[in-house]
């Protein structure tokens, strides 16, 4: 996500030259939220504008502005501003004002939640050596429409940003296609984790989302042995479907043992196709990796790759004082509200969608601060890692403790840690 201030731009042309275009109209991608700050959000491009309260209630009350009506140089220069950032447009009739709900009682909780992983599905076509759900053509565990439209709106409330679809697959959720119509009507971006064997070229040009991000855990012979045989062309053709039907698109790959020196051909492979997301990661010992563990590369290993290799930092960073993962939460299939999946204990249970609401959910939310670290105090690169991943941590012995991974990224050597690190 960019993030940023609204700030003076060359001008490209004169927005008040065209007197065809009668009116300035908010950007329909764009939208009024309020996080920790007054900002607007435009789901199209993913970029979040901070501005004052003044500029937030101008906008409430104005989101169709006459240009006969600007009058002083202040305002005219005001609104260049909005114009070249792409948050107003040339319109030639006023539009129907939307709700924003940013008013007081509905401003979020500090940390805001901005980021919502939600579990449609344990089903999924493949079953994967290191799939954490344990997803698979037989589970047929779904989250009940019903609660989806309560799930995007109470996100919607909060002044949420981005909504992760995930599963499973997807795709495999019997009320996909009925959900995928209602995206459109909420003022939210909707990305979705795929394998992408399903997106052919029907299913890509109807997508309502604003991104897939399709999972590529090697080459051809590295990546089917993960996730079955033939995935991977079909997962190449979900690519290049989503490409062709203008979608953004980015990569994910898990580190193994199969695939530890292909990285180089991947990079080539994704950057063939205009491809510069690219979020790399090692499995976790959960769910099916449990019996998988031994295809597992060294701790150094995964991180020089990660360190060489990825491009992204998704939505689990921390801009607070808080440890990954400040920003977003989970909503599995039945409803329940954790931090992340793989915190999902029940001491760890922060509500359900029915009987607690997410609102409630999020300030029951037990956040792990930069505090609590203490293994972590003195380093030097604290405030860029945040302590790395909680649940990483757990499985060496201590969820306030460091993460090895995320250590060996940052060039910190384990024999150098001084600390004794144990995996359970």
């Amino acid at each position: 996500m960019a993030e940023g201030s609204l700030k003076e731009r060359p001008k490209e042309r004169d927005p008040f030259g065209d007197k065809s275009f009668p009116c300035f109209v908010l950007n329909p991608s764009c939208s009024l939220k309020y996080i920790e700050y007054p900002c607007i959000y435009d789901k199209e491009r993913d970029n979040l504008f901070r501005i004052n309260e003044d500029t937030l209630n101008f906008l409430m009350k104005h989101q169709s502005i006459p240009k006969s009506s600007v009058t002083s140089p202040e305002m005219e220069k005001f609104l260049r501003f909005l114009f070249s950032e792409g948050l107003l447009l040339n319109s030639r009739k006023k539009v129907r004002e939307r709700k924003f709900l940013v008013e007081e009682k509905y401003r979020p909780a500090i940390p805001s939640l901005r980021y919502l992983l939600v579990h449609l599905t344990l089903r999924c076509n493949l079953r994967c050596r290191h799939c954490y759900a344990d997803a698979s053509p037989q589970n047929s565990t779904d989250i009940p429409f019903s609660m989806i439209n309560s799930i995007f709106n109470q996100m919607e409330e909060m002044q949420g940003l981005i909504v992760l679809l995930s599963g499973g697959e997807p795709l495999c959720y019997p009320h996909f296609w009925k959900m995928n119509d209602i995206l459109p009507s909420y003022n939210l971006r909707f990305e979705i984790l795929s394998n992408g064997t399903m997106i052919n070229k029907n299913a890509a040009k109807r997508l309502n989302v604003h991104h897939v991000q399709v999972s590529i855990d090697g080459m051809e012979k590295s990546h089917d042995f993960m996730r079955g045989r033939g995935s991977f062309k079909k997962a190449i053709e979900g690519i290049e479907n989503l490409i062709g039907a203008d979608m953004e698109v980015s990569v994910s790959t898990m580190i193994h043992k199969k695939n530890v020196n292909e990285f180089d051909d991947i990079e080539r492979m994704i950057e063939g196709y205009g491809i510069n997301q690219w979020i790399i990661n090692q499995p976790s010992v959960f769910g099916r990796w449990k019996d998988n563990s031994r295809l597992s590369v060294s701790l150094e290993t995964a991180a020089d790759i990660m360190r060489r290799y990825s491009r992204a930092r998704g939505p689990h960073e921390s801009k607070t004082n808080f440890t990954c993962g400040s920003h977003i939460c989970t909503v599995l299939t039945d409803g329940k509200v954790f931090p992340c999946p793989f915190l999902n204990e029940n001491d760890m249970l922060m509500g359900t969608i029915r009987d607690t609401g997410l609102r409630k959910a999020w300030k029951n939310r037990k956040g792990i601060s930069i505090a609590d670290l203490e293994e972590c105090s003195s380093c030097e690169f604290l405030e860029k890692c945040r302590g790395g991943c909680r649940f990483r941590a757990k499985e060496y012995g201590n969820v306030c403790g460091r993460d090895p991974v995320v250590c060996s990224v940052y060039n910190k050597s384990l024999n150098k840690l001084n600390v004794n690190i144990k995996k359970k």
